[in-house]
């Protein structure tokens, strides 16, 4: 009885500590859960404060550059009277005044070397450059015209424009003088091709819209326009086209270097030893239909010199009006076939051999209104 009783007891007490120990074992797990609860909850609390705060910086943010965001109206109003048209004999252009005494921004391939560039400005005046400076590479040039006090545009800062951004083009598409063009859009990308960096955009970019400014919401240049790439039939663009702006960064870094290497017009040689001459003509079209003039197609004035047309273009067919036959025209560029002074000729009344042979020829004839020059 005595041993029974000893083991009944050992038994029970044997037992009982089993019993309790598993209840402290699970007493530690659930306050070992509940902490791990309530600390992944102060975690989400803090990433929670965490957004909040980044939320309400970003709305001030927001707030800060949208109160500094200018309407339409607004940007056209800042940028315009800084915009000017440039001529030279290789066609037309457009620029856009950097400084008050002068300093115009605009492409390369706009101007080329050559004294006889001409700036017109919004309010009718008109200006040959006095110098002029430039980098083919990345088709940036500077010119200078004596002038003071004008109005200028603010360049902004490429690097901070965005995929999505909304951007505005200024300029003369089509070579058309009068009001400034403007035309809305946003960036579609941005890309680096041989080290320059370039904005790709919705914005229309025609010709002799090169050279003028591309504009973000602040009313800041934050590139200059420079080509339009798609589909084309001797040289004319169909259909959807990529517009391209060099970046404006590109042309900071570019202008004290090109400050330093303006060339004074009264420098632009006169020798034509290693030139050949370039010039200006109007084509003119007889025929009842459009007559295309390819690139390269001869133009020979009364003297039997060679001129070659420096891009295809489509010259209208001529219309009856009420005062006649008027015919159909168009301007293009023109350069001499040999380098030589000899090609210095005045306006003169041009043939086109190219149309030899053919019921067009006497038809179709290209009138020079300015003398062909070598430099």
């Amino acid at each position: 009885t005595i041993i029974a009783g000893v083991l009944i007891l050992g038994g029970g007490g044997y037992f009982g500590f089993t019993q309790y120990q598993t209840y402290q074992a699970e007493k530690i797990n659930k306050e070992k859960i509940t902490q791990e609860a309530q600390q992944q909850k102060d975690s989400e609390v803090e990433n929670l404060k965490q957004k909040v705060e980044g939320l309400k910086k970003e709305q001030v943010e927001n707030a800060r550059v949208t109160q500094n965001e200018l309407t339409n109206a607004a940007i056209i109003k800042a940028v315009k009277h800084a915009i000017v048209y440039i001529e030279s004999p290789y066609g037309s252009g457009s620029g856009m005044i950097f400084t008050k005494d002068g300093y115009i921004l605009t492409n390369a391939h706009v101007v080329k070397e050559t004294a006889s560039v001409k700036v017109y400005l919004i309010d009718r005046r008109s200006f040959t450059i006095s110098a002029m400076s430039y980098n083919e590479d990345a088709d940036i040039a500077i010119l200078k015209i004596d002038a003071n006090n004008l109005p200028v545009v603010v360049f902004g800062d490429s690097n901070v424009a965005q995929r999505g951004d909304e951007v505005f083009t200024f300029g003369y598409p089509f070579g058309i003088k009068g009001d400034v063009s403007f035309k809305e859009g946003t960036i579609s990308r941005k890309l680096v091709d041989s080290g320059l960096s370039y904005i790709e955009t919705s914005a229309e970019i025609h010709p002799g819209n090169s050279g003028g400014p591309l504009v973000d919401k602040l009313g800041k240049v934050v590139g200059i326009n420079t080509l339009a790439v798609g589909k084309s039939i001797n040289g004319i663009i169909l259909g959807e086209s990529i517009k391209f702006a060099i970046s404006i960064n590109v042309a900071k870094d570019l202008i004290p270097k090109l400050k330093l290497t303006m060339k004074s017009t009264s420098l632009f040689t006169a020798e034509c030893a290693n030139q050949k001459a370039r010039g200006l003509v109007t084509v003119f079209n007889l025929n009842s239909t459009p007559q295309i003039i390819i690139t390269s197609t001869r133009i020979t004035p009364p003297a039997g010199l060679i001129f070659r047309v420096d891009k295809t273009i489509v010259v209208p067919s001529a219309q009856v009006t009420s005062v006649g036959l008027v015919p159909g025209q168009r301007e293009v560029s023109i350069t001499a076939d040999k380098i030589g002074s000899e090609y210095k000729i005045g306006p003169s009344t041009f043939s086109v051999p190219g149309l030899i042979g053919s019921d067009r020829y006497d038809k179709v004839y290209a009138k020079s209104s300015q003398p062909t020059i070598c430099n």
